[in-house]
């Protein structure tokens, strides 16, 4: 079908910028710029007999359904699917919870929504947002003398990021491919009940690779910084000799470090491969924006 414009939705934040010029001594300047963004973003409204728009895409979601619905009162983008709420113990956890198609033990198990006894697409519920509750940056420059140093920190609090990578590299039964490198001692087994993954088999079912669940979704706050830059200038008495303006040698670093409990490559998610507005936060691969990078130059006016 082709795309449309249709609904309503309402975005509110706010934006905040607060700047420090000091001057510790006749040598020793420096700067500070905090900011902070927070905006909240709702669908107010569907097209009359519309509820809710389970919102596909066109890179692969098909595979296990929509990501992602759209329906008033909640965040474009929200993420809707089976809340998984461990894993089936063995087979007496199996005969004693709701039924379940492809229940067994070590499989997800999912949450009873509204109580029927019964796993069913009902059950399906808000897992996860990857509208951030607020983003921020923080900017710091300093000169001494002929040093100078800056700084850029970017950051993001409170987002949700749907890591559909475990698709790919944590369900052998999906790809005879590569898989994490730590998938056979944090599988399920009768001995290790709690685990990051469910158990290794080659069975697809609804209870592991087949549906969208809260198992992919995964904080997606994060700290990095992004710039860091120290140079130091030629006096321009020493200069002027050699007929030079100026002479500024400098090192400067990008990505140095990143703090997240994110486990993908990168929680920034750049340059995302969907082609919409509505479906974001998706991990799908992209090419990471963290790569450390290192420079070494001079500046040379004449």
């Amino acid at each position: 079908a082709p795309y449309v414009n249709f609904g309503d939705i309402q975005n509110t934040g706010v934006e905040a910028s607060v700047s420090y010029h000091g001057v510790a001594s006749q040598d020793l300047h420096y700067d500070i710029t905090g900011t902070i963004t927070h905006y909240t973003n709702e669908v107010t409204s569907l097209p009359a007999g519309i509820q809710y728009y389970d919102n596909f895409t066109n890179a692969g979601s098909n595979r296990i359904g929509a990501f992602t619905r759209i329906e008033p009162g909640h965040a474009v983008g929200e993420f809707f699917g089976y809340k998984v709420i461990g894993y089936f113990k063995d087979a007496a956890d199996v005969a004693k919870s709701p039924q379940q198609s492809g229940a067994a033990p070590g499989e997800f198990k999912y949450a009873d929504v509204n109580g029927s006894g019964a796993i069913t697409d009902s059950d399906r519920t808000w897992i996860g947002n990857p509208n951030p509750k607020f983003t921020y940056g923080l900017n710091l420059s300093l000169t001494w003398k002929h040093f100078d140093f800056s700084a850029f920190f970017y950051g993001s609090y409170g987002n949700d990021i749907f890591n559909y990578i475990k698709y790919w590299i944590d369900f052998p039964q999906v790809f005879e491919g590569n898989v994490s490198k730590d998938l056979i001692q944090n599988s399920w087994s009768p001995s290790n009940l709690n685990p990051k993954y469910p158990q290794i088999t080659n069975n697809g079912n609804f209870s592991n690779s087949a549906t969208v669940n809260s198992w992919y979704v995964e904080n997606g706050s994060y700290l990095r910084l992004k710039s860091l830059n120290i140079g130091y200038s030629i006096s321009p008495q020493i200069l002027k000799r050699i007929g030079v303006d100026k002479l500024r040698i400098y090192v400067q670093g990008a990505n140095l470090f990143t703090l997240t409990k994110y486990t993908g490559l990168d929680p920034e998610l750049q340059g995302s491969n969907l082609g919409d507005q509505t479906n974001f936060g998706i991990d799908l691969g992209n090419y990471p924006a963290n790569q450390k990078n290192y420079n070494v130059g001079i500046n040379l006016t004449f």
